[in-house]
């Protein structure tokens, strides 16, 4: 799903594009073929992510100088996440709670600036919802 995302933000040329546009068509006939299978298979995803942001978001509080540089490739677990929930008809209330409980957290850790991925994808992450894709964690917290 982060790869579908990603190459929908991006420029492909004519011949990718035809080829991408092809599977994604498959992709979302399997998806609509086998949606319950689906649901259930994000639900365990989205479990599984959620843990690998929270243990990110821990080991950079324990030593922010030592993790803060490595926020541009983990924040892909709280994107994975936003794709997964759209999938997921009723997130389980703890699994809700939590993902909040980390947003609140990284808001507070988050210093608001330049997109953290390629320039050329950024018009498919809209600030507004990707909100932590724009910026970087602080080196040290205060």
């Amino acid at each position: 799903m982060l790869v579908k995302a990603r190459l929908m933000a991006g420029r492909l040329d004519e011949e990718q594009s035809l080829r991408f546009s092809h599977l994604c068509l498959d992709f979302d006939a399997l998806r609509g073929r086998w949606m319950s299978a689906w649901e259930r298979k994000c639900a365990r995803c989205f479990h599984h992510r959620l843990v690998q942001w929270r243990n990110f978001l821990e080991d950079y509080r324990q030593d922010p100088d030592e993790h803060a540089n490595r926020y541009p490739y983990e924040v892909r677990w709280r994107v994975i996440l936003d794709l997964l929930k759209a999938d997921i008809r009723q997130l389980e209330p703890a699994e809700a709670d939590l993902l909040a409980g980390l947003d609140t957290t990284l808001q507070a850790l988050l210093v608001p600036g330049e997109f953290v991925w390629e320039k050329e994808i950024e018009r498919g992450f809209p600030p507004r919802q990707y909100w932590y894709l724009y910026g970087r964690l602080r080196n040290q917290l205060h």
